[in-house]
């Protein structure tokens, strides 16, 4: 599997099984893991095919609540 960003040239390869050990790890840690699944169509993003030669994206991301305790003495 090649990661690529959007309209970018440079790109890692990365295999199922690391980014299924990174999920777990990162979930594991308290993150949350969103997926947004789409197309790519003529340089655009869409939640549908429009051509038959539509390119098939997921997006990815991982959150964290950052939480803070003040202390009154």
């Amino acid at each position: 599997m090649k990661i690529k960003k959007f309209n970018e040239s440079k790109h890692h390869t990365v295999n199922r099984e690391d980014l299924e050990d990174y999920a777990i790890e990162l979930t594991d840690a308290g993150f949350e893991m969103s997926i947004i699944e789409g197309f790519i169509c003529d340089g655009k993003r869409t939640t549908r095919p429009v051509t038959s030669e539509s390119i098939p994206f997921y997006s990815i991301s991982f959150t964290i609540k950052e939480v803070y305790i003040i202390f009154f003495l």
